[in-house]
Order: structure tokens, then C-alpha cells, then sequence
């Protein structure tokens, strides 16, 4: 199973999302739910219902 589709997987399976700050390096961000400043991603954790 290639990384992406496992990532994929272990968020479903854990009720999680991925925050990625903008200065992260666009394969992260690609795989990202959330990309934005540290206010805006605590505002999208909160808001998210992730665990």
C-alpha cells in the first residue's frame, strides 16, 4: 500500500485530521485536510470533531 493511501486509511480509522502550517513543504500540505497560519489551524482543530 503506497504512504498516501495508508495515511488515508489511519485517519478514518482513528477520526483524525492533518493540519499542515503554510511554511510546511507541499507533499504535506497535499495530504493535508487544513493549511493556514497557527490560528486558523487551532480554530479548524477545534472546529473539526476530530479526535
Amino acid at each position: 500500500m503506497d504512504e498516501v493511501k495508508r495515511i488515508k486509511q489511519l485517519k478514518k480509522e482513528r477520526n483524525a485530521i492533518i493540519l499542515a502550517h503554510n511554511y510546511q513543504r507541499g507533499e504535506v500540505q497535499d495530504i493535508a485536510d487544513f493549511v493556514g497560519d497557527s490560528f486558523g489551524l487551532s480554530q479548524k482543530a477545534v472546529d473539526s470533531g476530530a479526535e
